[in-house]
C-alpha cells in the first residue's frame, strides 16, 4: 500500500542524511518521492520499499490529496454512511475529501476504494483539489488540451485534463500523447503530486488577497429536493431546492450515473433531460451547485429513474364491523407498481355506499389526503359518492416505497349514525374532468354490529413462515411455510397465488442473484417485479380458493427454499394473493409475518 493502514503515524522512510529506499534508484521519480516521505504524504509499502511500478488504487490516491492540503481528518471513522464499500483504514480520508468536494462514488452508493486510477482520473482528482484550495483557478467546461491523443480523452474529463496540463500538473509521454487509459502508478502518482504542491505554492504567491478581516468563500452546500417534476416519453424535468448559503453560486451540474458523465448545466433551479432512451429502465440523477471560482457542492439527494410501462395498483381495505356512533378507523391500503406519469397526476379517492345517505355515516379527514367532499348525495335509489383528495386532487409521490413501487397507508375515520348493512365500493382515480380509474377494490361490506338482515362471513388465512435454516451465501436456505384459515362465501370463486417477497433495504440484490426452488403444489417462481429494495417473486399455478378450502382448514404446510448470492441482512415474507385469469395481483388473500435472513 501507498499508505500505511496506521495513517496517523509518522513516515519512517527518510533517513537524516537520505532516503532508504533500495527500489527508487532507477526511477525517474525518486527526487519526488523523497520529498513526499519527507513531508509525511506518502509511505512504503515497507521500510525499504517503496515500489514505484506498483498500482495505486482511489482510495489510496484520495489519502494523497488529502495529506497534501493538510485537510482535517476523524480516525474514529471506520466506516461511511455513503458509501457501502468503504470500511477501514480509508473511510476517514474518503471522508474528508468528500466533504471537500474533492471526490465523489462510482454510483450505487459505492466508492470503489481498491479501483485502480487512469491517468485522465487523476488529473480530475488534482483539479478539483486544486480548485478547492485556491480560488483563482475557475473551472473552465470548455477548456481542451494540446496532447496529440486528446480525442480518446472521454468528454468529461477533457476540461480536467486541459486545465491539469495548463497548471504544470500533468505532462505527456516523449511522443506528445497523454494516454488517459493507462493506470497511474505509484511513481507516476508521486510526481504529479509534487506538481500539484509546486502548483499550489505559486498560486499561493499569486492569489488575490481578501479584504482584511473576511474569509474565503465556504464551499456550497448540497442543493435538496432533487425530484421531477415533468415527464414525457423522451424527457425528464427535474428542479431543486438551492443551498441555503447560495450567495456565491454561479449555476448547476447535473450528472447521471456518477461525476463522470455530466449531462448539461444550468443557472436555473430546472433543468430538462432530452434524451430518455427506452432501454434506460434503472438510472440515478443528482446535480452539483457551482460557485463562481467553479467548485462544485456535494451531491444533492439521488433521483432513481425507474421504468415501469403500466400502473398496476391494488387497493386494499382492512374493513370491520363498527359500533354503532363510535367514530373508528377505516384502513385502506394503496400499493403496486406505478409509472412517472401518473406519479405525477393528481388523484382522488372516491367510496360508494349503497342504501346510505350522509346523516347515515359521518366522515372524517383522511390521512394523506383531507378532508371529505359529498359528491352525490344518496337515496333510495343512487349510492352516496364521498371524495378525498380536494378538487384538484392529491399527487402519490409520498406513499413511494421507491422510485416505482407505491405502498401508501390511508386511514379515514368513520362513523355509523345508523344502524344497518352498507355495501361499500373504493376507487382510486384520477382529478380532473376526464378522470381515469388507477384501481378499485370492488364491493366490501361495512356494518354495525347488530345488523338488519344476514352478515356474510369473513375468511382469515394467515401465512406463517417458521425461523429459517442456517443463511450462507451461495447455499440454499429452507424456510418452513403454512397457509392456514377459512375461505369466506365471497371468496370461493376468487383466483389465487403464492407470492414471495424479499426487502433488500441495502439495495445489493440483483435478479441474478436470487434462486427460489419451484413449488410441487404452486408451480414454477418468476421475478415479479425487481425493484431497487424489493423483490417480488410469484409462483406461476393459480387456484380457486374453493379447490383449497379443505386444505386450507387444515394447513397447507411446504418448505420455501432459497438461494442468495449477496451477504447482507434481508427480510423475507410469503403472502396469498388474489389475481386475475392472466396471474395479475388484484388484492391479498392471506397475509403473514416477515422473518429475518442473514446471510453470511
Amino acid at each position: 500500500m501507498l499508505l500505511a493502514s496506521s495513517l496517523n503515524a509518522a513516515a519512517p522512510a527518510v533517513e537524516a542524511n537520505g532516503y532508504i529506499f533500495t527500489d527508487i534508484d532507477q526511477s525517474y521519480a525518486k527526487d519526488a518521492i523523497k520529498r513526499l516521505v519527507e513531508e509525511g504524504v506518502v509511505q512504503g509499502v515497507d521500510e525499504t520499499h517503496y515500489n514505484p511500478k506498483g498500482s495505486l488504487t482511489r482510495a489510496e490516491f484520495t489519502a494523497i490529496l488529502v495529506r497534501s492540503l493538510q485537510l482535517p481528518i476523524d480516525p474514529a471513522i471506520t466506516s461511511s454512511v455513503e458509501f457501502s464499500d468503504v470500511n477501514g483504514w480509508e473511510a476517514s480520508y474518503i471522508a474528508s475529501a468528500r466533504d471537500a468536494g474533492i471526490v465523489d462514488g462510482v454510483g450505487d452508493g459505492r466508492f470503489d476504494p481498491d479501483g485502480q486510477v487512469t491517468r485522465e482520473q487523476a488529473a480530475k482528482l488534482l483539479v478539483a483539489a486544486l480548485i478547492r484550495s485556491n480560488s483563482a483557478i475557475t473551472f473552465d467546461e470548455y477548456a481542451t488540451p494540446s496532447f496529440a491523443d486528446s480525442g480518446s480523452i472521454s468528454d468529461w474529463a477533457i476540461p480536467y485534463v486541459a486545465i491539469a496540463e495548463e497548471q504544470g500538473l500533468i505532462t505527456g509521454r516523449p511522443d506528445g500523447n497523454f494516454d488517459p487509459k493507462s493506470i497511474a502508478n505509484r511513481e507516476m502518482a508521486a510526481v504529479m503530486c509534487v506538481n500539484f504542491l509546486n502548483a499550489l505554492q505559486a498560486l499561493d504567491g499569486n492569489a488575490p488577497s481578501d479584504p482584511p478581516g473576511t474569509q474565503a468563500s465556504p464551499l456550497l452546500q448540497a442543493p435538496t429536493g432533487f425530484t421531477v417534476s415533468e415527464f414525457t416519453e423522451n424527457s425528464l424535468t427535474f428542479t431543486w431546492n438551492a443551498p441555503s448559503n447560495g450567495d456565491n453560486i454561479a449555476g448547476y451540474d447535473i450528472f447521471l450515473e456518477g461525476d463522470n458523465n455530466k449531462i448539461g448545466s444550468t443557472t436555473a433551479s430546472t433543468f430538462t433531460f432530452e434524451d430518455l432512451q427506452p432501454q434506460m429502465t434503472d438510472a440515478v440523477f443528482y446535480v452539483r451547485a457551482k460557485d463562481k471560482q467553479g467548485r462544485l457542492s456535494a451531491k444533492s439527494n439521488e433521483y432513481r429513474y425507474v421504468a415501469v410501462k403500466q400502473t398496476k395498483l391494488t387497493l386494499r381495505p382492512e374493513f370491520r364491523s363498527f359500533t354503532h356512533n363510535v367514530e373508528q378507523t377505516m384502513k385502506l391500503w394503496i400499493s403496486g407498481d406505478i409509472t412517472l406519469a401518473d406519479q405525477l397526476r393528481r388523484t382522488r379517492l372516491y367510496a360508494t355506499f349503497n342504501n346510505a345517505t350522509s346523516k347515515d355515516i359521518t366522515f372524517g379527514n383522511a390521512s394523506e389526503l383531507g378532508a371529505p367532499e359529498i359528491i352525490q348525495e344518496g337515496n333510495g335509489t343512487q349510492p352516496l359518492i364521498v371524495a378525498w383528495g380536494a378538487p384538484q386532487g392529491v399527487k402519490l409521490s409520498s406513499g413511494l416505497q421507491h422510485e416505482a413501487y407505491l405502498n401508501m397507508l390511508v386511514e379515514i375515520p368513520i362513523k355509523l349514525n345508523n344502524r344497518g348493512w352498507y355495501s361499500t365500493q373504493f376507487e382510486l382515480r384520477t382529478a380532473g374532468p376526464a378522470t381515469t380509474s388507477l384501481a378499485s377494490t370492488g364491493l366490501i361490506l361495512t356494518s354495525e354490529l347488530a345488523p338488519i338482515g344476514p352478515p356474510k362471513s369473513q375468511s382469515g388465512i394467515t401465512v406463517q413462515m417458521g425461523q429459517p435454516g442456517p443463511a450462507q451465501l451461495n447455499q440454499q436456505i429452507t424456510i418452513p411455510v403454512t397457509i392456514q384459515g377459512n375461505v369466506s362465501v365471497e371468496q370461493l370463486s376468487d383466483l389465487a397465488a403464492v407470492q414471495v417477497r424479499i426487502l433488500d433495504n441495502s439495495q445489493v440484490l440483483g435478479a441474478a442473484d436470487i434462486q427460489i426452488e419451484d413449488l410441487a403444489k404452486f408451480g414454477h417462481a418468476n421475478i415479479a417485479f425487481n425493484g431497487s429494495d424489493v423483490k417480488i417473486i410469484q409462483f406461476d399455478k393459480h387456484f380457486r380458493l374453493e379447490e383449497l378450502q379443505a386444505e386450507l382448514a387444515n394447513g397447507i404446510t411446504f418448505n420455501l427454499v432459497l438461494t442468495l448470492r449477496e451477504t447482507g441482512s434481508f427480510g423475507v415474507f410469503a403472502t396469498l394473493e388474489r389475481v386475475d385469469e392472466n396471474g395479475q395481483v388484484i388484492g391479498p388473500a392471506g397475509n403473514g409475518n416477515v422473518v429475518q435472513v442473514t446471510v453470511q
